[in-house]
């Protein structure tokens, strides 16, 4: 079983083309908050979604090829080192977060400050769904994956952001 975990601010559908492309058995998990209700109690920390991975990979008898985007590579990362007993291979497509000299993107400079990451999410809801899209396409996100992300974005995925 390949399982594929998606990045922010994304769900488990980015993933959809690829797995069209897969003959081979796999699922896209989706990360609580993220396209799907956050659990009670649930702080959406690092620590939180790796411990949540875990237990999702735990659910099979045999050991699974775990592939990261983005935060999901993070996560794979700590996985993969930490409790690596539930993994065949694993492979990420992101390398520069585990760099010394990392430099966070714009918007993660944004999200991580009090106050204007808040902001920038009731900015960013008030915005027309074309709008909020043409920001993602501005990033190289083809217009319809551009659309499908933003549909998918809620308050809930927008908290998650923050507290993570």
């Amino acid at each position: 079983m390949i399982v594929f975990v998606h990045g922010v601010p994304e769900t488990a559908s980015l993933w959809d083309k690829v797995r069209s492309y897969i003959d081979a058995d796999s699922m896209a998990v989706m990360l609580p908050g993220f396209g799907c209700p956050r659990p009670d109690g649930f702080a959406a920390t690092k620590d939180d979604y790796v411990e949540w991975l875990v237990a999702e990979l735990d659910k099979f008898d045999e050991p699974v090829d775990l592939v990261g985007h983005d935060w999901g590579a993070g996560f794979t990362y700590r996985v993969a080192t930490a409790y690596g007993d539930n993994l065949r291979t694993w492979v990420v497509d992101s390398l520069n977060g585990m760099m010394p000299d990392y430099e966070w993107h714009d918007f993660a400079k944004i999200w991580q400050t009090p106050g204007e990451g808040e902001a920038f999410w009731t900015d960013s809801f008030a915005a027309s769904v074309d709008e909020r899209a043409a920001t993602l396409e501005s990033l190289g996100v083809p217009h319809d994956d551009a659309i499908a992300m933003t549909l998918d974005g809620d308050e809930t995925m927008a908290a998650c952001i923050l507290d993570l």
